[in-house]
């Protein structure tokens, strides 16, 4: 439980990353598209290194092979990784508002899940529990209640139709068990879901 912990205590930091593209940024996509290249430069420079038997390999190892899974020690990619390929997607196909829930839902909504999932899981639904995924919707409501634009779509009930479909995509894709990384799932089938009611509902 204490690994787990500490993995969704630096899971939570990933908060920046929506955060700065929202109020630092103000929605430009090429300066976002800039850092994250440069931060998908730093992963492959650690990825690198790591499974390297060599000093600097060895070392980093030691400080943050703890907080990996068993399948990335054995040689599968970290979720870095993968959320790094979601905010990718997310900044070049969403519109900035959608990109900063969908984002935001991940990083707060997969650390609920996991952690009240793991302590006070007791509905079993699979792998995972029906708190954790509660824990994991109403996470996204919260984003989307104190940090979503209201001109996301027009009309408080357009609002929250749009941020609670949101919401309910990216807990469904965290319950869900596939192959895909959760990192790469919840923020995407939340963006996509979005979009889709914005497109559809013609901003309402």
């Amino acid at each position: 439980m204490k690994q787990e912990i500490l993995r969704k205590s630096i899971h939570l930091s990933s908060l920046l990353i929506p955060f700065g593209y929202k109020y630092w940024l103000d929605y430009d996509k090429k300066v976002a598209l800039f850092w994250i290249a440069v931060v998908f430069a730093v992963f492959f420079g650690y990825e690198f290194l790591r499974r390297r038997d060599c000093k600097i390999g060895r070392w980093l190892d030691d400080i943050f092979g703890h907080i990996l899974r068993d399948h990335e020690k054995s040689g599968g990619l970290a979720g870095s990784f993968y959320l790094l390929v979601s905010c990718l997607v997310c900044v070049i196909f969403f519109s900035g508002e959608v990109a900063f829930l969908s984002l935001s839902f991940l990083s707060l909504g997969d650390s609920l899940a996991a952690l009240i999932g793991k302590k006070f899981g007791r509905i079993k639904l699979g792998k995972k529990s029906l708190e954790g995924s509660l824990a994991c919707f109403f996470g996204c409501l919260a984003i989307a209640y104190f940090f979503a634009s209201r001109s996301l779509a027009g009309g408080l009930c357009g609002f929250w139709t749009v941020c609670a479909s949101g919401a309910f995509a990216a807990s469904v894709a965290e319950l869900i068990p596939t192959k895909i990384d959760d990192n790469l799932k919840m923020p995407i089938a939340a963006g996509v879901v979005m979009s889709l009611l914005l497109r559809i509902g013609g901003q309402f």
